[in-house]
């Protein structure tokens, strides 16, 4: 297990109750809110897993997106992809923006990312 951690927060809003005069948020770590008993251990483990898809997601496009000027830093990000704090660091220090998008809705599926096929940065 690799040692990437996330802040993962429920959002607790009803994506279906859009008339609602009043809009609940309530920001809490996934692990919190298992251990408060407001979702279940596979509500937790399903909405880490969905944090960390959009986290690689977010590393991939950053990788691909790369300025011709920046590409000697492809392999170094794409060794770091597994690791959400180097790739950070990495990202930080050549003026990238990524940060980790940690707030998910319960309910809501996403595809666990493929693997991403290398490619070269084009001129």
């Amino acid at each position: 297990m690799s040692a990437f951690v996330e802040a993962v927060l429920v959002d607790w809003n009803d994506p279906d109750e859009s008339d609602s005069e009043l809009r609940v948020a309530l920001d809490l770590p996934a692990d919190k809110a298992y251990q408060f008993g407001l979702i279940t251990a596979t509500q937790r483990t399903e909405a880490m897993a969905r944090a960390r898809a959009d986290t690689v997601r977010q590393m991939n496009e950053i990788i691909e997106g790369l300025d011709p000027g920046l590409c000697h830093l492809r392999p170094l990000l794409e060794q770091a992809v597994g690791n959400a704090r180097e790739f950070s660091r990495i990202a930080m220090k050549h003026g990238l923006d990524f940060s980790i998008r940690g707030r998910v809705g319960a309910g809501r599926d996403a595809p666990w990312p493929k693997k991403r096929q290398s490619t070269p940065c084009s001129p």
